[in-house]
């Protein structure tokens, strides 16, 4: 019953998008916490223009769900070449309004080598400072031999969405697609943790990364299976300058090794 509901809402949800600017209000009223992606001209091919939505409830404002559009720019025609435009509101189920938003243009990449492939909302519990919580988009890029997830941090402040953490790398993976058991991959997998320190009144973000080195290799029956040669770990700090967190570049510059 619960799931035929979903799929009922995430009905509503499309057809609605297609009049709707932002769309997935109905769905977000229904209680759908859901991403997913769609053709605006309702064609479904590799190449199609798509956008990606993602809803769910706000995690510290009561009655209230966020919703985030991940679209083609306007006045580019081949979109799915460029980056996109995020668009961010927060609805307050009760009557239903707008009670901020903000849009963000060609924030998330795309295209010149990986392609956005999905974008989630993620509610951990990002305290920056005493009463001020975050909430995250995360965006998913693929590039078949490489794959990786940016986080984006938001903020409510009266009527507007505003960004405090612009594409974060927090995970990346590399495979050199070697064949007969040759191949060898590198992956960075990072978690975001809130420091006690703080920079400019608001606490640091450290994100805590695990390393891991793989190459093929045949075992006792013959079979060919991935297996980690080397693993490491590192921590970067990220600090708040007074407008958003700074990410250092040594963490925006990944040595893939196997590239």
């Amino acid at each position: 019953m619960l799931r035929r509901f979903r799929v009922l809402a995430l009905l509503v949800c499309l057809a609605l998008s297609a009049v709707v600017a932002v769309p997935t209000w109905a769905a977000c009223a229904l209680g759908l916490d859901e991403s997913f992606s769609r053709s605006p001209e309702g064609e479904e091919s590799e190449n199609s223009v798509q956008e990606y939505v993602a809803c769910k409830d706000h995690p510290s404002i009561l009655h209230a769900s966020i919703v985030a559009v991940a679209s083609s720019q306007a006045n580019v025609h081949a979109g799915q070449d460029e980056n996109y435009d995020l668009a961010i509101a927060l609805k307050y189920a009760p009557h239903g309004k707008v009670i901020a938003e903000s849009i963000f243009p060609a924030e998330l990449p795309n295209g010149g080598g990986p392609r956005l492939t999905s974008i989630t909302l993620d509610t951990a519990n990002y305290l920056l400072a005493p009463q001020l919580r975050a909430f995250g988009v995360r965006a998913k890029l693929d590039m078949r031999f490489t794959f990786s997830e940016e986080l984006n941090l938001f903020l409510v402040k009266g009527k507007k969405i505003v960004k405090v953490l612009s594409n974060a790398p927090m995970h990346i993976y590399f495979s050199n697609r070697w064949p007969e058991c040759r191949e060898q991959t590198r992956e960075a997998q990072r978690v975001a943790v809130l420091d006690k320190a703080k920079s400019n009144g608001w606490y640091d973000i450290l994100i805590q990364e695990k390393l891991i080195d793989s190459e093929g290799k045949v075992d006792a029956s013959g079979q060919c299976q991935m297996v980690p040669t080397a693993t490491a770990t590192k921590e970067y700090r990220l600090k708040f300058d007074g407008k958003a967190y700074v990410i250092p570049n040594e963490m925006q510059h990944f040595d893939c090794r196997v590239c």
